[in-house]
């Protein structure tokens, strides 16, 4: 399992950083499909919540996506981490 660890003193690194924990290493294709079809005008889960989280929740709102109602992140950035997450758990 890897874990993603933000910086205090990078902007927005700690939102994103618990964002990446909570998909984890187990459902970031998943995440990237809904995004990927929100982008493209086609049909997706407006609420994405990971496996095993009880707290943890994405909502899908184009053209942004909102994390624990409190963090807001465009659709087009989130789809870039999850690939570059996706790209690191691989390799």
């Amino acid at each position: 399992m890897f874990v993603c660890i933000g910086k205090e003193n990078v902007q927005d690194s700690l939102q994103l950083a618990s964002l990446l924990r909570s998909v984890s290493d187990k459902e970031p294709d998943g995440l990237l499909e809904e995004v990927a079809l929100a982008i493209a005008g086609g049909d997706y889960e407006e609420y994405y919540s990971p496996y095993g989280s009880a707290v943890d929740t994405i909502k899908i709102v184009p053209p942004n996506a909102i994390y624990n109602d409190y963090y807001t992140v465009t659709l087009i950035e989130l789809k870039q981490l999850l690939q570059e997450w996706i790209s690191f758990i691989e390799s």
